[in-house]
């Protein structure tokens, strides 16, 4: 078993290696970059982000219900238990 030191190690390196990578990217800092960039962070992020991210709620809602079951009204539970 490792001890936290070393878990936490695990976690920090990729962190800080993967720093100098985007640093040293040369499309970010090209026109193309900054274009893509103002595109996707314009005054319509948010609406956009939340129509990316809504049907989610919905897949996680009946995965639930597949793997739960799906609740029984209380009605059909009395009937089916008499």
């Amino acid at each position: 078993m490792r001890s936290r030191r070393e878990l936490r190690w695990i976690g920090v390196v990729p962190v800080i290696a993967g720093a100098a990578v985007a640093r040293a990217c040369t499309v970010c800092d090209s026109a193309a970059g900054h274009a893509v960039r103002s595109g996707i962070f314009d005054g319509h992020f948010l609406w956009l982000a939340a129509r990316l991210l809504a049907p989610f709620p919905v897949f996680a809602a009946a995965a639930a219900g597949l793997y739960f079951g799906l609740p029984v009204p209380a009605a059909a539970a009395t009937k089916s238990g008499a």
